[in-house]
C-alpha cells in the first residue's frame, strides 16, 4: 500500500472515530432528555416530512435534515439546548452541524427512544 493510500486509510479511520465519540458524547438517556424538553429545550426531529408524518415524538418540530442550515433561527440562540430525534445517521450529521454551526448543548435520541 503506497504511502498516500494509507494517509487516506488513516484519515478515514480517524474521522470515522472522531464522529463516533461525538455521537456518544452527544447522546443522552430519555430521562435527560424529557427533563431538558420540559424546562424549554427545542425538540426537533429531523426526519423527512413523510417519515415525520408516520410516526414523531409529541411537541416535536420537523425540520428536515436538508433544511436545518436554512431552518436554524427557528432553534434559538446558540446557548438555547437543542434535543435531536430522527433515524439514525440523521441525528448523527445535524448533532455535527449544529455543533459545527456553534451550538454549545447539542443532544440527540432515537426515535426508538421515545
Amino acid at each position: 500500500m503506497s504511502e498516500s493510500s494509507l494517509w487516506v486509510v488513516g484519515v478515514s479511520v480517524a474521522f470515522f472515530l472522531a464522529s463516533v465519540i461525538l455521537w456518544w458524547r452527544g447522546s443522552v438517556q430519555l430521562e435527560k432528555a424529557s427533563l431538558l424538553v420540559n424546562q424549554g429545550a427545542t425538540l426537533i426531529d429531523v426526519d423527512t416530512p413523510e417519515d415525520f408524518a408516520a410516526a414523531h415524538h409529541p411537541g416535536a418540530k420537523n425540520i428536515p435534515l436538508e433544511e436545518l442550515d436554512q431552518r436554524t433561527a427557528e432553534l434559538g440562540p446558540l446557548e438555547h439546548p437543542v434535543v435531536i430525534c430522527g433515524r439514525g445517521l440523521r441525528r448523527l450529521r445535524a448533532t455535527l452541524a449544529l455543533r459545527a454551526r456553534g451550538y454549545r448543548l447539542v443532544l440527540n435520541v432515537g426515535d426508538s427512544d421515545w
